[in-house]
């Protein structure tokens, strides 16, 4: 087991950076000095990360030459995780000791004293610890483990005001400031000619919605703006304000996944 590192900061390269690296040395043998010339292709910046990172960890002494533990990683396969894995935490015991359930103000307490104190750096070391802790098959606390980013449609953009005087068609959406809970309004109406309208309110997260809701809710609105499209007549102004939807309420009006259709007779003048 390596000894604790003494100030040194943990790694903050690439974690698949370091075992790709690692592999190349199993297959290309492990050199006398793991120098700019072994790392020639690797930008110089992520030279010097790297080679931080294989001191931090005990990897290669002062001069760079590899260390017995070093060859233990390229050489005994099987066992790579578990040595990546208990040199790690050996070096850096503090990470090794937060609790179950540490949050990530834990997490950077620890890598301030060990002088990670700038929040990029921070980030980049939280991501080689996470990948650490996997990689070796240790658990990681679910309030430091990063956020993944959210996958599907995203949030509609910039909106055109509502043209008046439309007498057929669909008109131009309506936008309101988003709300705090981050829904986003929309408004269109569709016009029936000499049967009415029917008001569309969409008032939604479009970012919580599952890929399958999207698409449906999406067909739903275009089945009802069709219809202004195509001009129909008023006697089939009421399977609009339905279509799609489960129920409708006495006043003609229906609503599903946050979508609120409204039929409106046309105005006597």
């Amino acid at each position: 087991m390596a000894d604790e590192a003494p100030g040194l900061s943990p790694p903050w390269v690439s974690h698949r950076t370091l075992l790709s690296q690692i592999e190349r040395m199993e297959t290309e043998g492990v050199p006398t000095r793991i120098d700019k010339h072994f790392l020639i292709g690797m930008a110089g910046g992520t030279q010097n990360h790297f080679r931080h990172a294989l001191r931090s960890l005990g990897l290669i002494d002062e001069d760079s030459r590899p260390t017995p533990l070093l060859h233990d990683l390229v050489e005994k396969r099987e066992e790579r995780s578990q040595l990546f894995g208990n040199a790690y935490f050996s070096r850096f015991p503090g990470l090794a000791q937060l609790p179950p359930n540490a949050s990530k103000s834990d997490l950077f307490t620890v890598l301030e004293g060990y002088g990670v104190k700038s929040a990029d750096q921070q980030r980049k070391v939280l991501a080689f610890y996470v990948a650490t802790a996997d990689y070796a098959g240790m658990p990681v606390s679910s309030y430091i483990r990063p956020t993944k980013a959210r996958t599907g449609p995203r949030k509609p953009g910039t909106r055109r005001r509502r043209v008046a005087g439309n007498t057929g068609g669909t008109s131009s959406p309506e936008s309101k400031p988003s709300p705090a809970n981050g829904t986003a309004y929309e408004q269109r109406d569709v016009m029936l000619g000499a049967a009415g309208s029917v008001s569309i309110t969409v008032n939604v997260r479009w970012l919580d919605l599952s890929d399958d809701q999207f698409t449906k809710l999406r067909k739903l609105i275009k089945d009802i703006e069709a219809l202004g499209d195509s001009g129909s007549s008023g006697d089939s102004a009421p399977a609009a304000g339905t279509a799609g939807t489960s129920k409708a309420g006495e006043n003609g009006s229906s609503s599903q996944a946050g979508v609120l259709t409204r039929a409106d007779p046309p105005h006597n003048h």
